[in-house]
């Protein structure tokens, strides 16, 4: 048995919660491994892409809260679904920039830059990142919260001129120029 996630069909729903799309997998007996989560794919993508789509014209969401426990592939990763994960990733930050919020809970990690250069993006919460990955010229963030994040990367959020709240608990490192032009910035707890 491999030690991946079964990257298979996604079966989602979703529901609006206070301006606030939230993505519910259905989960199955052979798509979801406990230790892991189920494999972000193209399909899954899409769902939220449509999703997203409907509902930001009528103006009832801002927010998107992603599924919990998802497992993130490396975009270099070879698989035998032949899942261009580049492209995944890249058509996920393209829904990353219609909203203002975005929260990824749980375990979910992710080693591709998805935020870097989101202009829209205002609150972003991610549970169980170790490595805060890049933000730069995210020129409308003001709030960034990581509990767990260890290592705050060199330049991470450069740019972000709104930046006025930043919540990491657990970090040990953080590297220079991390904050570097981030006039706003108030409270790094």
């Amino acid at each position: 048995m491999s030690d991946k996630p079964f990257a298979g069909y996604w079966e989602a729903s979703s529901t609006i919660k206070n301006r606030a799309l939230v993505i519910e997998p259905k989960r199955s007996d052979l798509s979801i491994f406990l230790d892991e989560g189920q494999m972000l794919g193209s399909q899954l993508v899409n769902f939220i892409e449509r999703e997203v789509q409907c509902h930001i014209p009528l103006h009832d969401i801002d927010t998107l809260i992603m599924p919990h426990d998802i497992y993130f592939p490396l975009p270099s990763e070879q698989n035998e679904y032949e899942i261009n994960y580049e492209t995944v990733y890249r058509q996920l930050r393209d829904v990353f920039q219609r909203l203002k919020t975005v929260e990824m809970p749980g375990k979910s990690q992710c080693e591709y830059d998805l935020f870097e250069g989101l202009v829209n993006l205002e609150k972003v919460v991610l549970g169980n990142w170790r490595s805060s990955g890049s933000f730069k010229n995210c020129t409308a963030l003001s709030s960034v919260q990581m509990p767990n994040v260890r290592h705050i990367e060199t330049r991470a959020f450069q740019g972000c001129k709104s930046l006025e709240f930043i919540h990491f608990p657990n970090a040990h490192q953080i590297q220079t120029y991390a904050f570097l032009d981030c006039s706003k910035l108030k409270v790094v707890a």
